[in-house]
């Protein structure tokens, strides 16, 4: 029996065996609905990596549809999938796309299926040995172990070299004392065997790997604002990698335990502030099953000894920064951004799956913001585009096209700088742009704060990659 897929003869797959059972499957462990895809090609139309891809996302499904498994699991959409929940988004049935590609990929590496894109595996596995054995993501033994995988010695090298010079790289890894002292988080299948103004206000306060690291930059201009704003950010003792897109890429019991043991962390009674989107994602999906599932009440408690505070407020800095008269807090309330053509980056942070389709995704607050303290918005197409993720390592190709087409974007209306508040974001941007003339790309927090008369910037602008500096100097901010 032949099945075209795309409509197109060189899409026409033959079938020797439909398994029946598996749409079933997928139903199960993905909790999505297949049958409410009628291929409108919404998805295919928004996704931002489909010219990496070998079928569209709903191609993909309707592959599970059929029950065409063999095709379905060694197709290299499902591993070529960052979870940006673009799709998902746009969706007009609200299908939970990301889930079933996690879902997909999870059946692949149970049943040994035929890897169609390894490199990316074999990162995933190489931030899971990381996060498994330090509790954090070291960024550098990540790189090492994937590049002498593929014996690559010498790709990225003057990227390192830079990033070195930059101190966004450390030869030590940022340990987790007690992450595995009494759980092993990562056994396979574990389930088997464990059935206007404040006035110094105190928050929790949750980092993530990449303000640790990578962009300590942003951690630090993040905590002096808020010191200006008058709350305490207390950073949550010992507190592990959230799983990143690793863990809910090949490992969803990992993703959900590595996200409960830091909910676990939390003190009662203080709302936890998290920097990082892709954090603030993973830690709300695992609190979302919390709340609905009282067999993974009674293992979070069994696992970590004290019950699920179901009360704990989980808030992206963003929520702190909404409705306030920042102006109020500049001196003589100068605008010191008088001047400043920006566009705004979002890039993935303003989708969600559609089980948290309903929270703020505060569209706009960036331009708002800064547009208070004197600076200019222009619009643009890029506002939302996926910087790719993990896919600058594994495909750097694709993501060097696609932050190209980004950074150009920008030039080409006039901005003086790109504004984002994603540390993954910020990175990509400044290290996969291949242009001659870069732009330079500031974190939201450190504009803000400069735009607030914060003049404690040390160790902010010099760990760029794209040095920042002689724009800010123009406009007298530094």
């Amino acid at each position: 029996m032949k099945v075209n897929i795309n409509n197109s003869p060189k899409d026409l797959i033959t079938v020797n065996d439909m398994d029946i059972h598996f749409p079933d499957e997928v139903v199960r462990h993905s909790g999505v609905d297949l049958n409410k895809c009628y291929h409108c090609l919404t998805c295919a139309g928004g996704c931002p990596f489909s010219r990496a891809t070998d079928f569209a996302p709903n191609s993909v499904l309707r592959l599970v549809q059929l029950g065409l498994k063999k095709e379905a699991l060694e197709c290299s959409t499902i591993w070529i999938c960052v979870g940006c929940h673009t799709c998902s988004i746009q969706c007009p049935m609200g299908i939970d796309m990301a889930a079933i590609m996690d879902t997909l990929r999870h059946i692949a590496i149970r049943e040994g299926a035929a890897v169609a894109e390894p490199d990316i595996l074999n990162f995933h596995r190489d931030v899971l040995h990381s996060i498994k054995h330090h509790g954090r993501t070291h960024k550098l033994e990540v790189m090492l172990r994937y590049k002498a995988r593929k014996w690559e010695w010498f790709s990225d090298l003057a990227v390192g070299i830079k990033m070195f010079s930059k101190r966004k790289l450390h030869l030590r890894a940022s340990k987790v004392e007690g992450m595995m002292s009494s759980v092993n988080l990562f056994t396979p299948n574990r389930s088997e065997w464990l059935m206007n103004k404040p006035n110094g206000i105190d928050l929790s306060y949750f980092p993530g790997c990449s303000l640790d690291s990578t962009a300590i930059e942003n951690n630090l201009s993040l905590l002096s604002l808020f010191n200006r704003l008058g709350f305490n950010l207390i950073e949550l003792d010992d507190w592990n990698c959230c799983g990143s897109s690793s863990a809910h890429s090949i490992n969803g019991e990992a993703a959900f335990y590595l996200g409960t043991r830091n909910l676990s962390l939390a003190p009662a009674g203080r709302p936890l502030i998290v920097a990082c989107p892709s954090c603030l994602l993973r830690l709300r999906e695992a609190q979302l099953k919390l709340f609905n599932d009282d067999s993974a009440r009674r293992e979070y408690e069994e696992m970590w000894g004290r019950p699920v505070d179901l009360d704990l407020k989980i808030l992206h800095f963003f929520e702190l920064l909404d409705g306030k008269d920042l102006l109020s807090y500049s001196e003589n309330r100068e605008k010191r951004l008088e001047g400043l053509k920006f566009v705004s980056y979002y890039g993935c942070m303003l989708a969600r799956p559609p089980a948290l389709r309903h929270e703020e995704k505060y569209y706009g607050l960036m331009e708002k913001i800064l547009a208070s303290l004197g600076a200019k918005p222009l619009s643009w197409p890029y506002l939302s585009r996926c910087c790719g993720t993990f896919l600058s390592v594994a495909r750097p190709k694709v993501v060097t096209e696609m932050v190209n087409e980004i950074n150009r974007g920008a030039k080409d209306i006039g901005a003086d700088c790109i504004i984002t508040a994603c540390a993954m974001c910020h990175l990509n941007l400044e290290v996969r742009c291949s242009l001659k003339q870069k732009i330079p790309t500031l974190h939201f927090s450190e504009i803000l704060s400069l735009g607030l008369g914060n003049t404690e910037h040390r160790g902010w602008f010099s760990r760029h990659l794209v040095d920042p500096r002689p724009l800010l100097r123009s406009m007298g901010l530094i």
